[in-house]
């Protein structure tokens, strides 16, 4: 029979030797047995609860260690994405600002060329105004020899005429004939 389970009929070695138990008159009483046993005998039963918490402990430890590892990963691999978008963006941003670097040159070498163009119309515009006045003159001039010409040709063929009148009758038709075929 193990100690926890003995009826103590004499003072039980825990207690102390002043104790009134011990100097009790009284009929010895019966010990009632303890709920729960601090022997060795009952130690795995105590210690069993608590190894079974303790296990618990130690699985809902893995289970969160488990979650946060996974939300870990899964907070790397979204910064991982994160990072990537953010060089793409640089990226964009660095090929656009190239592209705009070419346009703005490309634009100020059309405003260039246009201002240019621009100039040159100007001359081309002020060359053939004058050349329009350079027509007219010379269409002018034109006239004018053109007149002097058919004046002069007619004067010419008056005198031809004047002289071919006064030089011999007998050749009149001769004139003539030689007036019809140069005329």
């Amino acid at each position: 029979m193990y100690p926890c389970e003995a009826i103590y009929t004499s003072r039980p070695r825990w207690l102390p030797p002043h104790s009134s138990w011990a100097s009790s008159a009284a009929a010895p009483r019966r010990r009632r047995r303890r709920s729960s046993c601090t022997r060795v005998r009952c130690a795995p039963s105590l210690l069993t609860p608590e190894a079974k918490n303790d296990e618990k402990a130690v699985k809902q430890a893995l289970k969160d260690l488990e979650r946060a590892h996974k939300a870990h990963h899964k907070a790397q691999k979204a910064e991982h994405d994160a990072v990537e978008d953010h060089q793409k963006a640089i990226r964009r941003e660095e090929k656009l600002a190239a592209e705009l670097i070419k346009l703005q040159h490309e634009h100020e070498s059309a405003i260039a060329t246009k201002d240019t163009l621009a100039k040159e119309v100007a001359v081309k515009q002020d060359e053939l105004a004058r050349l329009a006045d350079e027509v007219k003159r010379l269409q002018v001039t034109l006239e004018r020899t053109q007149e002097t010409a058919r004046v002069n040709t007619e004067r010419r063929e008056q005198r031809l005429a004047a002289l071919t009148d006064n030089g011999s009758q007998s050749s009149l038709p001769a004139a003539a004939g030689a007036g019809a075929a140069a005329g």
